[in-house]
């Protein structure tokens, strides 16, 4: 079993002024916490919780999990982000890609901005990991229907 986070955004820690002794007691808690959780993981059929930083605000995480079944089924959900290289490479071979898809396509810089994806950025990534499906949400309230999407994607409503 694989429960573990990427380390894409690994903060380096000058702080000269900590204690060891704390950091101890916190590995071991940290170990202890991480027990419990992947044997409740492990109870309900997930082999692989992965949490991937992702391009948003701070402590924001995309997830990558693996099912313990027969057939190893992969589910990628992405959180609010931009594209992400990180999520993307992990999430290679998935059988669903959940993405959020909060801009429609026109709206690119709004969403570089508010750090959000826009529909064809969020079905990029998941032809960039070879996703046998993509599930959008996270849609703006902003419009009464379904986005616009882009006519180079094939693909059923």
């Amino acid at each position: 079993f694989n429960i573990s986070k990427s380390n894409k955004r690994g903060d380096d820690d000058d702080d000269d002024n900590h204690n060891d002794d704390d950091d101890d007691d916190k590995d071991e808690e940290y170990n202890r916490k991480k027990e419990e959780i992947t044997n409740k993981l492990q109870n309900i059929g997930i082999n692989d919780f992965i949490a991937v930083p992702v391009i948003h605000c701070r402590d924001s995480y995309g997830f990558v999990i693996q099912l313990n079944n027969n057939d190893n089924f992969k589910v990628v959900y992405s959180g609010d982000t931009r594209p992400c290289n990180e999520l993307e490479k992990l999430g290679k071979d998935c059988d669903v890609l959940i993405h959020e898809a909060t801009f429609e396509t026109s709206m690119t810089k709004e969403a570089k901005k508010k750090y959000h994806s826009t529909t064809n950025e969020a079905i990029n990534s998941g032809i960039k990991m070879n996703a046998k499906a993509i599930l959008l949400t996270h849609f703006s309230q902003r419009y009464p229907k379904i986005s616009k999407f882009d006519e180079c994607f094939d693909f059923d409503l």
